[in-house]
């Protein structure tokens, strides 16, 4: 691991062999343009649009794509739930028309 010795028990940054962290973590920088990204510097999305951004990513498999689906139903709510309905219809309905509407049936009708 990168930050493996870079910070001692309690989170605080300490020196490597005489070498200031932030100059370890710099090199670190140059050599590798991902270092450091964050989940957190991503744009905030709401989630409504991440579940339509995992099911995207999962659309090539059938069994994932319904298991994402069917959590995604317990997630959303309301106006979202109709919004997401209509959108997986649109988009994967002349893939997976009978799963959407299997999974949607349930909820739909409470």
């Amino acid at each position: 691991m990168i930050f493996a010795g870079l910070f001692d028990a309690a989170g605080y940054p300490q020196d490597i062999n005489n070498v200031n962290v932030d100059e370890k973590l710099r090199e670190e920088a140059k050599k590798n343009p991902n270092f450091g990204m964050r989940l957190t510097k991503l744009p905030f999305l709401t989630m409504l649009d991440f579940c339509k951004e995992v099911l995207t990513k999962v659309s090539f498999d059938r069994f994932l794509f319904r298991k994402e689906l069917q959590k995604a139903i317990r997630w959303l709510s309301g106006e979202e739930l109709v919004q997401f309905r209509h959108w997986c219809l649109e988009t994967f309905g002349n893939r997976y028309r009978e799963i959407i509407i299997a999974s949607f049936a349930a909820v739909m009708m409470k």
